[in-house]
């Protein structure tokens, strides 16, 4: 798969040899995307109705996690955090609830879009 531009925004910012920002906007993008980041917190918004491909795996050391997502979007969603508060704007049935990290199934199911921070806080909402 190709990413450019039209396909794929990152945006961040450099420090010290680290990417200390981190933001992602997908748009027709699928496949298997893994991003990972030390320094910076995690934006991503999703778009369609679920993902196409094997998924998308994201994480951070020290930042916050914000992920929004189509009301009707579809997806196996895995989230948490060691060191920060979770809020989940739509009512989920959590599978599992080990040391906050929390994973359900949005609309009919579909691939695992994982989003995880070590410090730092976690947002997940509907749009």
């Amino acid at each position: 798969m190709k990413l450019d531009r039209r396909t794929l925004l990152i945006g961040g910012g450099a420090g010290v040899g680290l990417i200390v920002g981190f933001a992602l906007w997908p748009r027709r993008v699928g496949g298997d995307l893994k991003g990972r980041t030390q320094n910076g917190g995690l934006q991503i918004e999703l778009g369609g109705s679920r993902w196409e491909g094997t998924g998308l795996d994201v994480e951070t050391q020290n930042g916050g996690v914000r992920l929004n997502l189509p009301a009707n979007y579809s997806a196996e969603l895995e989230t948490g955090t060691v060191h920060g508060r979770v809020e989940i704007d739509f009512p989920v049935v959590i599978h599992s609830g080990r040391q906050r990290v929390f994973t359900t199934t949005l609309g009919s199911g579909g691939p695992k879009v994982r989003a995880m921070t070590t410090n730092g806080s976690v947002v997940v909402r509907r749009q």
